[in-house]
């Protein structure tokens, strides 16, 4: 019960960040973060993809609602979550600890690799449906890699500041 608090005080948090703070940021008029990726790395690895789906869909249809934007946040959020759990299980080994989120705890230095994968799936996914033409392909991949770039420097921060935080005490 505690740990679905801190994921919907977390959700809204950054759900809200992302709308009112980020979704303004175009740094060198190019680069924007998405954050709100993070919220992935809240859930215990044994989370089910169901679940996953659910809780990132909602996430993504907030985000759209709010920003004013026709579905591109829930659609690549919640494919994101589907290949999460796959993508974690190449780091895992046999004794990792399946109840904690993914961190260094579990995954060892392969928390960073996820959390790089993940970006660059979720920006491929909500750029390519953003522009959903090829006419300016040089803009489209420019925009897209220095958004991945930046949001994934801001997600190694955000990592690095409540990551150790992420790790659940045995009671909980």
């Amino acid at each position: 019960m505690f740990r679905e608090l801190k994921f919907l005080v977390a959700a809204v948090l950054l759900i809200l960040l992302q709308v009112w703070v980020f979704n303004y940021i175009y740094l060198f008029r190019i680069a924007t973060p998405f954050l709100y990726i993070y919220l992935l790395m809240l859930l215990p690895l044994n989370t089910s993809v169901t679940s996953l789906l659910w809780r990132s869909f909602i996430v993504g249809a907030v985000i759209d609602i709010l920003s004013g934007v026709p579905g591109l946040h829930a659609a690549a959020f919640t494919v994101v979550a589907f290949v999460r759990n796959r993508l974690a299980q190449r780091f895992m080994e046999k004794d990792s600890e399946l109840e904690y989120p993914p961190s260094s705890r579990n995954l060892k230095s392969g928390v960073y690799i996820l959390l790089l994968e993940l970006t660059v799936i979720h920006h491929f996914l909500l750029f390519v449906l953003d522009f959903w033409s090829l006419q300016n392909i040089s803009y489209l991949l420019m925009r897209m890699g220095a958004s991945m770039l930046f949001t994934y420097l801001l997600l190694l921060i955000t990592n690095s500041l409540f990551g150790k935080r992420m790790k659940m005490s045995e009671n909980e």
